[in-house]
């Protein structure tokens, strides 16, 4: 039964309504689902002026940077991996992610994530 599996919390769409925290944004839904165990972790670094302090056109305006990775592993000898920076509170309302995968800690592949939060 595919509902006795394990699905990762995934949002494999370019453009959404919410963030994407604690969530996998290039991770295709199904790939890595698991019967079998599995560890999944997320953490995230946010702040004002991570990097967007070093552009001076940039750095007196209030946006709000993050850095996150984000880690999955199956008994099954898969390790997922994403990395990403991203950029919110823009225009105080919504924010553009890029992320990095990695699978058994080769290069797989980037994108982009943009959302707008809704009140």
């Amino acid at each position: 039964q595919l509902t006795d599996y394990y699905h990762p919390n995934t949002v494999y769409i370019p453009f959404g309504f919410t963030t994407s925290e604690n969530a996998f944004i290039l991770m295709p839904y199904y790939k890595y689902a698991t019967p079998k165990s599995y560890a999944e972790g997320h953490a995230t670094y946010e702040a004002q002026g991570i990097l967007l302090k070093y552009l001076p056109f940039l750095s007196k305006k209030m946006f709000t940077e993050n850095v996150s990775v984000g880690d999955y592993v199956t008994k099954r000898n898969v390790c997922y991996t994403e990395v990403g920076y991203g950029v919110g509170n823009i225009l105080m309302m919504g924010g553009v992610s890029v992320a990095a995968s990695f699978e058994n800690g080769k290069y797989s592949g980037w994108g982009i994530k943009g959302y707008i939060n809704l009140p």
